[in-house]
């Protein structure tokens, strides 16, 4: 169904009704009004002018998509595109994440990118349908796709909740309080003692609103830092030696930039 009105000198704007194509790019663009919300308030601790203002452009365009224009839906276009395009910009972050499931983090990842990724297709399908398709009918396979995906990412999250290596999951809040805490400005070329043949259980402090993590290759320790957590690095090293501790990823091994410090084992 198509509606016209006239604008100005004999300019015709035609309207039309929503397609399920638009409804899926007007619903996608409201989601990453919200999911910009909840990484602002829930990961930042905090409102962030650039990304509220993304948020707000997000809800007008859903708002202009559902109006009804043919060419509306490229708006989303350009939002999905450029928001996938920076999360490619630390695309070696994102793989981290992913690999290791649990915390906020994980969870904006994993519902950021199903909803850029469809709301990508489904604005492009909806302008090529606007213009060569009188039905505009619904794709018969889009249900089932999109409850795939649904299904997917409520699997994800159900992973993340199962506690991860170095989780202080069983240790009380007075003992984890005890433990010698690592704070981020030790990841500046700050140093940590231990002993060696000695246990060592340490409190990895993360106020951040990122993932962080905690990695000695050569004492094979690998303890993720969630955002906005306390967790747990437990190893025993039996050699002296100085060792550097890292943060995967923002540590460059070629370089040596980046998150790091020195871990010494004292005899």
């Amino acid at each position: 169904m198509e509606a016209s009105f006239t604008q100005g000198a004999n300019r015709t704007v035609r309207r039309m009704s929503l397609s399920g194509l638009g409804k899926l790019t007007a619903g996608a663009l409201a989601g990453v009004a919200a999911l910009l919300g909840y990484l602002q308030v829930g990961l930042l601790g905090g409102f962030d002018p650039m990304m509220s203002g993304i948020a707000a452009a997000a809800l007008i365009m859903a708002g202009v998509v559902a109006v009804g224009w043919r060419w509306a839906p490229l708006l989303g276009t350009l939002v999905f595109g450029a928001l996938l395009a920076l999360l490619g910009l630390i695309g070696s972050e994102i793989v981290y994440v992913l690999a290791h499931p649990g915390g906020a983090m994980f969870t904006f990842i994993v519902v950021a990118l199903p909803v850029l990724l469809i709301g990508l297709v489904a604005s492009i399908a909806a302008v090529v349908q606007n213009y060569r398709s009188a039905e505009r009918r619904t794709p018969s396979w889009l249900p089932a796709a999109l409850l795939a995906v649904v299904g997917l990412v409520a699997g994800a999250l159900a992973v993340g909740a199962i506690p991860q290596a170095g989780s202080p999951a069983g240790v009380s809040p007075d003992a984890l309080a005890a433990l010698p805490a690592v704070t981020l400005d030790k990841f500046a070329n700050g140093q940590i003692h231990v002993k060696a043949g000695e246990s060592v259980a340490l409190r990895l402090e993360n106020p951040d609103g990122i993932d962080h993590a905690f990695v000695v290759d050569e004492l094979s320790v690998s303890a993720p830092m969630p955002a906005g957590k306390h967790s747990l690095a437990f190893f025993k090293p039996t050699k002296p030696g100085t060792y550097t501790f890292y943060c995967t990823p923002h540590y460059n091994k070629a370089t040596g930039e980046g998150m790091h410090g020195t871990l010494i084992v004292d005899p």
